[in-house]
């Protein structure tokens, strides 16, 4: 490859230097050859990025008797713990790549050395280069290549040490063959060794070769065993004759033997087996991906078990060139239920999309598609699902209309599944009071325990007047209301809701009261939510001259039913004249239009009211009627949490605070039953869990001061956007 340092001149002064330390630098390597003489440059070739050695170098001297005589001396020498390798630089890279006068050495010792190499080689002629493979660890892989300057040289050393014994092995030496030429020879080449597989456990080395007898002499036969002397159901068989081997090849392979399938081809090297792979699945790989983009690949599902692979075929042939199908299987062999057919043209696969979908093979419709890859599978699904949760954050937007010449209102229903948690503190600390409604726009503050209400003129740029919502909207917002929410209430100058569903509401609320109370037994009084209403429909927002004046008087007809169900003891200050819902608002101590304040029991005698209320027995609704409606929560939170605590105690802040959301009836039914009382805090139990999977963990430590929506429901005591123009 290299030419002799007389016939090249100066081009003989420069060496490559390999098989160098990582750490060994510019100036070390100097070092060592200014032992020889005056050295020109010393240069370690590193890489651009990582300025990291790449593990050779070049040395360049003033006089060429100097390389030539480092080459001589310094070959192979220690530097830094590790032998360097020393041969002429030769910058022509034809020269260095054509082979000529280079050998290759395999079968040799690991014990065998690159020095040692050297020197059973030189008595052949001129050495340029010498070098035995080493894996990572620095062994030997038992194979190395001589590079002699001359090819007379080479064939000479060919000629005397192939089939040489070297430390007790048989060296093959032969010509280098590059890489490419090898990898084209290999699929002519000849073999005497064979490879064996799937033969009957029992096989031992006799009967293997009592099996391949009949094609020739065998060198050799091998059954390979694990260490506990057990056949792997593996093993070679060599041959004198390569005819021979490839005669044995074509009748042993696939031959039964047994009731199995005998395997038998060419005994390969790991690397070559490896390289068939790489190209076999990257052949299958394109075939897919050319599939997928000619849109012929076909996923077929919902198989009948008994469908198999030539069935599939043959139902989907009649629609054109089939190139393949396949029913997939699992490890026992038994069909997953699902397919591919690839088609020959994708007008084929189009046309058996549309007739084959639906169509019944065996006992089941098939479902037909075109293949997708899976990384296009997975974008969609998750595009799919994004937009499933778009329609979840923004249940009822599309309900309500854009105003023309606006835009679209602002989404201010939040999903039902993130809700408030309620949370009740048993220290007995006075509630805050907020309204149940946005006194500024006359528009409801609250529905389903969050401020879910339309948006407030001039608060939100985009949204269109609250007057111009229609009755026929709010009614689609109040299936959004939780129970404790029952009572309708119209924004000013907003249409009226027909008086017939008011009604409707009112009875189911009524029957749904007795029924819970048949359940449980107790004979008590039914306290109907009335709701009554014009024959009109419902009025606009009431004057401080109507508030002043007192509410008009409620239908004789619903106040003697009214009075036939309800003791006159229940009936309190408070209920002696209920308010018609002509006016649509409910008054309390907190309404801004209302010119006097409640009555409110004195100070110093709510602990002669609260005095009878520590007996449970005695906790009734003609006591609480007589308290106000942040006392009548307080009273009721402290008898349910003491109780509810007993049973569960980590979440007893969550389910009191939950169950004081419900009619007061019905808490008094839920104390004077222990049963209920578990089944209903057993469904607030199931409401976290379900709030938990959609929001996350849930944080039991976590205690708000709740209030008072005016209606029996609670929410938090922190300051709504809405409520800050009440």
């Amino acid at each position: 490859m290299a030419v002799s340092a007389a016939s090249q001149g100066l081009m003989n002064s420069s060496l490559y230097v390999g098989d160098l330390h990582p750490r060994v630098s510019d100036s070390a390597l100097q070092a060592k050859f200014s032992e020889i003489g005056p050295v020109l440059s010393a240069r370690v070739c590193r890489d651009l990025a990582t300025r990291h050695s790449l593990g050779y170098g070049y040395v360049n001297f003033e006089d060429p008797k100097h390389a030539e005589q480092a080459l001589e001396v310094l070959n192979y020498e220690s530097l830094m713990g590790r032998p360097i390798r020393i041969m002429w630089s030769q910058r022509d890279p034809s020269l260095r790549k054509s082979g000529k006068g280079n050998i290759f050495i395999k079968n040799l010792d690991k014990s065998i050395e690159q020095k040692e190499l050297y020197d059973t080689f030189s008595f052949f002629g001129r050495i340029l280069s010498c070098k035995i493979v080493m894996d990572e660890n620095g062994q030997s892989k038992g194979y190395g290549f001589v590079h002699f300057e001359k090819e007379e040289c080479a064939e000479r050393a060919i000629e005397k040490i192939n089939n040489m014994i070297i430390r007790d092995r048989v060296v093959y030496v032969g010509k280098f063959i590059p890489k490419t030429e090898r990898k084209s020879q290999a699929r002519k080449v000849k073999f005497n060794n064979l490879y064996i597989k799937n033969f009957p456990p029992e096989t031992d080395n006799e009967k293997l070769k009592e099996m391949f007898n009949e094609f020739g002499e065998i060198k050799s036969a091998c059954v390979m065993k694990d260490s506990e002397g057990k056949s792997k159901g593996f093993g070679f068989v060599c041959f004198l004759d390569p005819d021979h081997a490839e005669n044995a090849v074509k009748t042993m392979h696939g031959k039964e033997i047994e009731g199995r399938a005998l395997y038998c081809a060419r005994a390969q090297r790991k690397e070559e087996r490896q390289e068939e792979l790489k190209q076999r699945l990257e052949k299958q790989r394109a075939e897919r991906q050319s599939s997928y983009m000619l849109n012929v690949n076909l996923y077929v599902k919902n198989l009948d078990d008994n469908i198999d692979d030539k069935r599939l075929e043959e139902a989907f042939s009649v629609h054109g060139s089939i190139t393949s199908a396949k029913v997939m299987k699992d490890a026992n062999n038994r069909s997953k239920g699902f397919g591919f057919v690839c088609f020959a043209n994708p007008e084929q696969a189009a046309r058996a999309v549309t007739d084959m979908n639906g169509t019944i093979i065996g006992s089941k419709p098939l479902y037909v598609a075109l293949a997708q890859r899976k990384e296009d599978r997975r974008a969609k699904l998750i595009e799919e699902h994004q937009q499933r949760m778009a329609q979840y954050r923004n249940p009822v937007a599309s309900m309500i209309p854009a105003v023309p010449g606006h835009a679209a209102p602002h989404s201010f229903f939040p999903p039902a599944f993130q809700q408030t948690q309620r949370f009740y503190h048993p220290s007995g600390a006075v509630l805050s009071s907020q309204p149940r409604w946005n006194r500024a726009a006359g528009i409801p503050a609250q529905i389903g325990g969050l401020p879910n209400r339309p948006p407030v003129a001039g608060y939100y740029p985009s949204a269109p007047n609250p007057a111009a919502i229609t009755a026929n909207q709010m009614a689609s917002f109040a299936q959004f209301r939780t129970p404790g929410v029952n009572r309708p209430m119209v924004p000013n100058g907003m249409s009226s809701i027909p008086s017939t569903h008011l009604q409707t509401a009112a009875v189911f609320n009524q029957t749904a009261n007795q029924q819970r109370q048949q359940a449980s037994g107790r004979q008590g009084v039914v306290v109907p939510q009335v709701l009554g209403a014009t024959a009109g429909g419902l009025n606009q927002r009431p004057t401080a001259a109507s508030v002043v004046a007192g509410p008009p008087s409620v239908n004789p007809a619903m106040r003697q039913q009214v009075a036939s169900q309800v003791p006159r003891a229940v009936m309190h200050s408070g209920m002696s004249n209920i308010t018609s819902t002509a006016t649509n608002v409910r008054f309390h101590q907190t309404a801004r239009n209302v010119s006097a304040q409640p009555t409110l029991v004195p100070a110093g005698s709510m602990s002669t009211l609260l005095q009878p209320l520590g007996d449970q027995g005695q906790l009734t609704i003609s006591a609480l009627a007589q308290l106000s409606e942040e006392d009548q929560k307080r009273t009721l939170g402290e008898h349910l949490y003491p109780r509810i605590k007993a049973m569960y105690p980590n979440l007893a802040n969550k389910l009191t605070g939950m169950l004081l959301g419900v009619d007061n009836a019905e808490v008094i039914n839920l104390l004077e039953s222990e049963e209920l009382l578990r089944a209903k805090c057993e469904e607030g139990i199931n409401v976290l869990r379900s709030s938990q999977n959609q929001q996350g963990d849930i944080a039991e430590g976590r205690h708000t001061s709740t209030g008072q929506n005016g209606d029996g429901s609670t929410g938090t005591g922190s300051m709504k956007p809405e409520d800050s123009n009440n």
